[in-house]
């Protein structure tokens, strides 16, 4: 449509750079539409047949009326990605997590997670592992420096590097930009790990990106942790009382047999 346009004497928009706008976006867009309005003075400067200059108005209407419902289908694209993501939240809220964890196996909880939201994938998680953070006091200096640096070498500074290229620092306390993973004791790094994950689980979204961006770094994080936990066999016992229920079966199925 806007090809057929180029065929008319259209005018360029002209803008003062020096002139300052409280409203850019606003001034910009008008100034483009306005550059868009036929200039009879030119068509009759031209010697253009009024028929033609009545063709070269409707073109430029159907143009616009063709740019205002691709804008309209658009915007409705995203209410209606709105309204499926706040239908997810909903189901997640939903979700009784502590059924889940007493109920389900390992393995059909993680094919289970792939279809949850971040935040609700960390919910469980930490479900499962209710002592996570009292086990971690159990690793050693050696492997508290290695979680230390892999966290600052793996999600730190790529994390560091993504918000200031994508606009997300005041998502984030501003202590967090001076943040030290240097190992000073074993009380102090364990308050850098706690202090990486509440800072990722509670950062302050402005956008669904946001939001969503920091929930899976949170989640990323307690992973790392319970796979080096489980590696030094630091994790201790799982949350998983459907084996307790088994085991009491078995207790119960071996006693009627000997008697």
């Amino acid at each position: 449509m806007f090809k057929e346009l180029t065929n008319f004497p259209m005018e360029q928009p002209t803008r003062n750079p020096a002139k300052k706008s409280e409203y850019p976006i606003h001034d910009s867009l008008k100034e483009k539409l306005e550059g868009l309005i036929p200039n009879i003075d030119i068509g009759y400067q031209m010697n253009m047949e009024a028929d033609h200059m009545i063709d070269w108005i409707d073109k430029a209407k159907q143009y616009t009326d063709q740019l205002q419902k691709e804008f309209h289908a658009l915007c409705e694209k995203r209410v209606q990605k709105i309204i499926q993501i706040e239908e997810q939240k909903q189901r997640a809220k939903e979700l009784n997590l502590e059924l889940l964890v007493k109920t389900v196996p390992d393995d059909v909880l993680r094919y289970i997670h792939g279809f949850l939201l971040p935040e609700t994938r960390l919910q469980l998680l930490r479900a499962r592992h209710p002592q996570l953070l009292e086990n971690t006091k159990k690793l050693n200096v050696k492997s508290l420096k290695h979680l230390l640096k892999h966290y600052q070498k793996k999600v730190y500074e790529p994390m560091m590097k993504n918000i200031r290229e994508q606009n997300r620092t005041r998502c984030l306390p501003a202590d967090v930009v001076t943040m030290s993973f240097t190992y000073k004791g074993k009380e102090r790094a364990l308050e850098t790990i706690n202090k990486l994950i509440g800072i990722c689980e509670g950062a302050k979204a402005y956008t669904k990106c946001d939001h969503r961006y920091f929930q899976k770094k949170a989640l990323r994080l307690t992973r790392s942790l319970v796979y080096l936990l489980s590696r030094k066999e630091k994790l201790g016992p799982v949350y998983a009382p459907e084996l307790e229920v088994v085991k009491d079966k078995k207790v119960k199925k071996q006693r009627k047999h000997l008697e």
